[in-house]
């Protein structure tokens, strides 16, 4: 949630199906961005 309470959407990526490794894949890859943008802030 945001500073005014409402949802974002945090990432998007295309899959091939919703299979255990694709969403294992797509965790992966929110958690390293979500890590650049918090190490990137002031």
């Amino acid at each position: 949630m945001n500073e005014e309470g409402y949802r974002e959407i945090l990432g998007v990526m295309l899959g091939d199906s919703e299979s255990e490794a694709s969403w294992t894949e797509f965790f992966s890859w929110l958690k390293s961005v979500c890590y650049l943008t918090l190490t990137l802030r002031p």
